[in-house]
């Protein structure tokens, strides 16, 4: 079983979509989003190519995450 961070429930951000405040909650199965519509519209932006990844991913990039 994995343990929940208590700071990171606690975090207020922002929606990228729509810059409504959000909290980190477990009953917020959209976060980082507002709501399932504007996951949506994201997963949208993403499948008409309307984000790029700017460069290929080095070595480096992944060892960073680990």
């Amino acid at each position: 079983m994995t343990k929940s961070h208590p700071r990171n429930e606690n975090k207020i951000r922002r929606c990228p979509i729509c810059d409504t405040e959000v909290a980190a909650e477990k009953k917020n199965p959209s976060f980082p989003f507002c709501t399932s519509r504007c996951r949506t519209i994201d997963l949208a932006s993403w499948r008409d190519e309307q984000y790029v990844i700017s460069r290929s991913l080095e070595q480096q990039d992944l060892e960073e995450n680990q």
